[in-house]
């Protein structure tokens, strides 16, 4: 607790800077002097209350958590854009499309309150002229059920407020890992935003503990290298630092990658001559969203600041996200454009020149790095923070390269089976397009035979993750009317791939969609198809 408020004092803000709160729309920290955070009840009334005091917002839903509790969802226009349809619509009028979400975890609070006071500056506020460019939507409480277990003694050595809920749901999921087995209410309702809004941006917020440092807020982005490569670059070379630089020159703070020294994400000894961050691997949601060809944004503020300072940076770098995503909005929409393109076009001329990464592992970047810190010591086998300053130059661990990786296919088919039926309803639900053969079609295939498959040593939520590996041998076969054809030129044709691959870090063999089907010797039941071809297939409805 020493520590953590010796780094409060180090990266407080000046009284001035605080956002000036509009009357009657006050969150409940605002109200409590930051002693408290808000209740579910509490959230929904402050969203009421912003919809009651502007004509440009409206209340939507994001659907039910496992608990029966709406999720409540904030859509902000100029135009007051109520439905799918009237987004869609002003995204066609070049608008860009902005989702923000906080408590995913509910312990951390942040972002469930930063984002409350986003929305009264959009609509009451100084944000107001960036709805010529954007349309927002928010969703505060991602997490309600867990939100409302409050204890004082949830999430120890966090500095406020004075209680708060618990990172699962209420089945005892972490929502942030559920982005490919897509199995908790929450999470499906989520995609079906993503499918039904199709937002350009979407922003995740949390709060982080780990390693010390001085960095009120840390960010990441797309990062799984069976993505968009220059969505990757995008993010990585332009999107994030300007958004530091926006930040760092707009307050009092600093901010950096996401991220700690070496020994919080692995088993290794810890030091100082590292900055690990987490791994390339799509259940989770910035990894997920990048992997759908759009910009994505992980906002972690800091635990051992201060609950106000926390909630205030939160609150001022997602009002930077909407600055400079209104600035960029051509820019932003042209490269997803290209991306969305480019996806759809893989396939058809198959090569080596076209291959889908499978199995990543974490790469430094090529120059060292300044990480802003403290001396620490161990007491008692904990590390401690002195509160002296010290600066370390590290390694940037924080991007991945390709260890595995396979031709992209023209597609795949899988035989219309009663086994493998919730494949298909699980494809659909990610928002990627299955079709079924008309006729019977004779077609040349690569056939997948499972080598070995690896189950992890313990159940993960709720699941005994398998590793697989197989070897491919091409063939000819026959493939009924009826049979799926899920095209690899689609625009989530990258996402394909990486869940229906059997060798993929974390598809959908990873978490058990496969299991009767992965015998050693046995012939997976999904069929790359190899040459680009006409034949006569339907959408599945």
């Amino acid at each position: 607790m020493i520590a953590g408020l010796l780094l409060a004092a180090c990266i407080s803000i000046a009284p001035d800077q605080a956002p000036k709160a509009v009357p009657d729309l006050l969150t409940v920290p605002e109200k409590t002097d930051f002693r408290k955070t808000s209740h579910y009840a509490d959230v929904v009334a402050f969203v009421d209350a912003v919809v009651a005091a502007s004509p440009h917002a409206k209340r939507s839903t994001l659907g039910k958590t496992v608990g029966g509790r709406d999720i409540p969802l904030l859509i902000i226009s100029e135009e007051g854009a109520a439905t799918s349809g009237d987004v869609a619509a002003l995204a066609a009028k070049g608008k860009l499309v902005v989702f923000l979400f906080g408590n995913i975890h509910a312990g951390e609070v942040d972002g469930k309150e930063g984002l409350q006071m986003l929305a009264r500056d959009l609509v009451a506020g100084d944000l107001q002229p960036q709805l010529k460019d954007l349309v927002v939507l928010i969703a505060p409480i991602y997490n309600c059920d867990g939100n409302e277990k409050f204890s004082t003694t949830n999430r120890p050595g966090q500095i406020g407020p004075d209680e708060m809920g618990v990172r699962e749901n209420s089945h005892g999921r972490d929502l942030n890992r559920d982005f490919i087995k897509l199995e908790e209410p929450e999470t499906q309702g989520m995609v079906k935003l993503l499918n039904n809004f199709d937002p350009n941006l979407i922003v995740d917020c949390h709060t982080t503990n780990g390693s010390y440092h001085r960095y009120l807020i840390s960010f990441a982005g797309p990062k799984v290298p069976a993505g968009d490569a220059d969505l990757i670059k995008y993010s990585r070379e332009t999107w994030f630092p300007s958004l530091k630089g926006l930040f760092e020159s707009t307050t009092e703070w600093k901010s950096f990658w996401y991220g700690s020294f070496e020994g919080a994400f692995t088993d290794a000894p810890r030091g100082h001559n590292r900055w690990e961050t987490f791994p390339a691997e799509a259940r989770y949601g910035t990894s997920y969203f990048g992997l759908r060809n759009r910009l994505s944004t992980l906002v972690e503020s800091y635990s051992y600041s201060s609950f106000k300072d926390r909630v205030l940076g939160s609150h001022a770098f997602c009002r930077n996200i909407l600055q400079l995503a209104a600035k960029n909005k051509d820019e932003i929409r042209a490269i997803e454009a290209k991306a969305d393109q480019r996806a759809i076009s893989n396939g058809k001329t198959i090569g080596d020149n076209d291959t889908v990464a499978l199995r990543t592992s974490a790469a430094a970047w090529p120059e060292k790095v300044d990480v802003l810190g403290f001396e620490e010591e161990v007491i008692d086998g904990h590390v401690k923070n002195t509160g002296k300053l010290k600066t370390y130059k590290v390694d940037l661990f924080d991007r991945f390269i390709t260890e595995k990786a396979v031709v992209r296919p023209f597609g795949y088919l899988i035989r219309d089976e009663p086994d493998l039926r919730p494949l298909l309803a699980k494809l659909r639900d990610h928002g990627i397009e299955v079709r079924k053969l008309a006729e019977e079609t004779f077609l040349p295939i690569e056939a997948l035979t499972v080598k070995s498959a690896k189950p992890a040593a313990r159940e993960y939520q709720g699941h005994v993750c398998v590793q697989v590996e197989t070897t491919a041998a091409a063939s000819e076969l026959s493939f009924n009317a009826g049979t799926w054809f899920i095209p690899a030129g689609q625009p989530l044709g990258n996402l394909a791939c990486y869940l229906l691959e059997p060798d993929s870090e974390d598809g959908l063999v990873t978490w058990n969609y496969f299991d009767l089907f992965i015998p050693v010797g046995a012939e997976f039941p999904v069929y790359r198809v190899m040459q680009a071809r006409d034949f006569r297939s339907d959408v599945v409805p």
